[in-house]
């Protein structure tokens, strides 16, 4: 008897914890919708925002599985492949960053980079490029890189 009775004490806390959850939730969201984007701090990311930060996030997590391969210490062979992918993925990355830089110094207030092995791919906030502006891009990423304008690919965004 006592066993049934410490059991229904057991589910009946669970219960009231359950339910103590939900309104807590329910009134959090609430207080949520209430606050303006804009006074907040900026908590709706514009699509340059996001996508930096999902790039970011991304690299995270290669790196991550990139440095447990390396401690595992599987193989040597797979140990160097690692090692190496994890050295391609910085170069990317400070690459990356300086020509965003260099884009952005030239009055493009919006850019992305990203560079994989064949492709340099450029989204810039800016609708309506002039061949002018698309040549000071190109310019700036054949001087940098060794990527040729035909392995360039510029994305205006807006």
């Amino acid at each position: 008897m006592k066993a049934n009775k410490k059991k229904i004490i057991i589910l009946a806390s669970m219960l009231l914890l359950l339910v103590a959850t939900g309104v807590l939730n329910y009134y959090t969201n609430i207080k949520i919708k209430d606050v303006d984007p804009v006074d907040s701090g900026g908590v709706t990311l514009t699509f340059f925002e996001s996508t930096k930060k999902n790039r970011e996030n991304t690299r995270n997590e290669q790196l991550a599985i990139l440095n447990e391969i390396i401690t595992v210490n599987t193989s040597a062979e797979s140990v160097l492949e690692a090692e190496a992918e994890k050295m391609a993925i910085v170069r990317s990355m400070e690459t990356e960053l300086l020509l965003e830089s260099l884009i952005m110094a030239k009055g493009f207030e919006d850019v992305i980079v990203d560079i994989s092995p064949k492709l340099v791919n450029i989204v810039v906030g800016h609708t309506n490029m002039t061949l002018e502006e698309s040549a000071k891009i190109f310019d700036i990423v054949v001087s940098q890189t060794d990527y040729k304008p035909e392995e360039i690919q510029i994305v205006p965004y807006g």
